[in-house]
């Protein structure tokens, strides 16, 4: 098994029967947002650890722009799978379990991303985990859960690991009891294998997709985040874990710390959630813009620019403001829970550079001169360093 944090162990190689998407992990210092007096000094790292959250564009359209589901799914499944370093943890948004017979409304057919993201053996496992279904399921198992709503079909959440899940459960949003293919959010309490020292390290992670067409707007939003806080509190105040929030929220941020008070839906977040660490805006304060976006105009059929790189970042606004990159909404978002009426997490949480988290585009090129883009959205990636709890230096 490939992993960010050390330790090995061999995979076979194998196709999975049944995927599960991406999740992520870490949590912050309780009181990382507040300016203390005192010099802080580093704490001994215990892992580090690679999150991804990416929307993965599964809704099946028979006659509109996506008839590339199977190009794209199989595509986005072999970044995964290759990709050095590895993806520790990795939530996914609109990764249907089933393609609904392919009718409309549906979903993409699951086969091509389930079976390109673990050829290589990364996400499989020999040990049963709470996810793996009682019956009809034999190893090796995907290393992942989905989102199981006690009524519906599924909603499309799922989460990945290259660690042991010990725990997880599914809740579909209170407002929308009658949704044929319900949303809501999964939680999953991994165990992190490896670390480099003795310290057993737990992560309480949260995949969430917040509907973006409900109504009455925001209120709706509003009331699901308030369903997620208190779920939160529920299951990870008293657990001594990092807590990480990831996930298509549907409700737009900004691109530069200074704007905050003109984006009211993204401040519902915060207060929801009571203060979380915004990952990408905590390492690109005042950053370039366009890096922030994570969905845009742009049709996932493009014409070809710059290098076919499988991650450029490459979209430079200097010029016209109508580049693919350059205008749209930052709505995928990675948060780290801080506040003590949801956590009670003693380690110490941070990236050691700002370009370890960042915005990812994948992309792949088609024949002739065009690229596709693999989801009408782009991911949140981040390279995070979990270190025991900080010290203070003494004062004469």
């Amino acid at each position: 098994m490939h992993q960010t944090i050390t330790g090995d162990s061999k995979r076979t190689r194998f196709v999975a029967v049944f995927l599960l998407g991406l999740g992520a992990i870490v949590s912050a210092h309780p009181h990382a947002q507040t300016t203390s007096p005192l010099t802080p000094h580093a704490g001994e790292i215990v892992a580090t650890v690679r999150l991804l959250t990416y929307n993965v564009f599964g809704v099946y359209k028979p006659f509109g722009e996506d008839e590339r589901c199977n190009f794209r799914y199989t595509h986005f499944g072999d970044i995964l799978a290759r990709r050095n370093p590895v993806s520790d943890v990795i939530g996914l948004q609109e990764y249907f379990g089933n393609s609904f017979l392919g009718l409309f409304p549906g979903n993409c057919n699951p086969e091509p991303l389930r079976e390109s993201i673990t050829a290589t053996g990364r996400y499989l496992t020999t040990e049963r985990h709470p996810c793996v279904p009682l019956l009809f399921e034999f190893p090796p198992y995907v290393n992942g859960c989905r989102f199981q709503p006690r009524k519906g079909l599924d909603g499309g959440i799922g989460l990945l690991t290259q660690h042991h899940i010990e725990s997880a459960e599914s809740w579909r949003w209170n407002e929308h009891t009658n949704q044929l293919r319900s949303q809501g959010f999964l939680f999953a309490r991994i165990r992190l294998v490896g670390t480099t020292s003795n310290t057993p390290l737990r992560l309480d992670v949260y995949v969430v997709h917040i509907l973006g067409e409900c109504t009455p707007r925001p209120s709706c939003q509003r009331h699901e985040l308030e369903q997620l806080a208190g779920k939160i509190a529920e299951l990870s105040a008293l657990s001594g874990n990092p807590v990480i929030v990831m996930g298509d929220f549907n409700l737009d941020g900004p691109r530069r710390r200074a704007d905050v008070s003109s984006f009211p839906e993204y401040r519902h977040i915060l207060e929801t959630l009571r203060n979380p660490r915004d990952l990408w805006l905590e390492a690109h304060p005042a950053g370039v813009a366009e890096r922030g976006l994570t969905t845009d105009e742009c049709p996932l059929v493009r014409p070809v620019f710059g290098s076919p790189e499988l991650e450029p970042d490459t979209f430079q606004c200097s010029g016209s403001t109508t580049l693919c990159g350059c205008t749209g909404k930052r709505i995928d978002y990675m948060f780290l829970i801080t506040d003590p009426s949801m956590t009670n997490n003693p380690f110490d949480v941070r990236f050691a550079h700002p370009d370890d988290v960042r915005v990812v585009r994948f992309f792949e090129l088609d024949d002739g001169p065009v690229r596709v883009s693999v989801s009408d959205h782009y991911g949140v990636d981040a390279v995070l360093q979990v270190r025991k709890p900080q010290t203070v230096a003494p004062t004469n």
